[in-house]
């Protein structure tokens, strides 16, 4: 990576970790995970190795950690990283062969993220899970529809943002 794509890189996690913090301003007992888009934009824009852009998503995931009132923040740290490889796999994959190449894989990315990112928080903190949302199925029923919206509107961020951020 030269210091052009550095630069990108942190541009987009700091533009992605500002628009987190406002939307965590709003106090919503879960907060959509707008990182995705960002650290999904750095790791195609960078035509990242599979490691970077495991290393990027967890920058998004530390980023995600500290600016968040989650539950458990550090779920962030598996679910951003396990995004970011699921976000370069399906570009690569999908690149060349479809414009939508983009948007479909942090489309992908978020669900990976969120879902994950769901599973450890109920595997890992049951306990302050259920505490928090009086259940499990009432942090099901908050937190699946915004993943399946985040995940929709991060495709959106990607699928707009990146033909014209793409340079190369």
């Amino acid at each position: 990576m030269d210091s052009r794509d550095l630069f990108l890189i942190s541009a987009l996690l700091a533009a992605g970790t500002l628009l987190r913090f406002i939307l965590v301003l709003i106090g919503s007992p879960v907060t959509p995970n707008v990182m995705v888009a960002f650290y999904g934009l750095a790791i195609m824009l960078t035509r990242s190795s599979f490691p970077a852009a495991i290393g990027i998503g967890f920058l998004g995931g530390v980023l995600d950690a500290v600016v968040s009132s989650s539950v458990f923040n550090p779920a962030f740290l598996i679910s951003e990283p396990f995004g970011g490889g699921v976000c370069i796999v399906l570009f690569l994959a999908f690149e060349g062969r479809t414009r939508l190449a983009p948007a479909f894989a942090v489309l992908l990315a978020t669900l990976a993220s969120g879902f994950s990112f769901t599973g450890i928080a109920l595997s890992v903190a049951g306990s302050q899970v259920i505490e928090a949302f009086s259940g499990a199925p009432f942090f099901l029923e908050q937190i699946i529809p915004v993943i399946l919206v985040t995940s929709l509107v991060n495709a959106l961020i990607a699928g707009l943002a990146y033909p014209a951020m793409n340079k190369r």
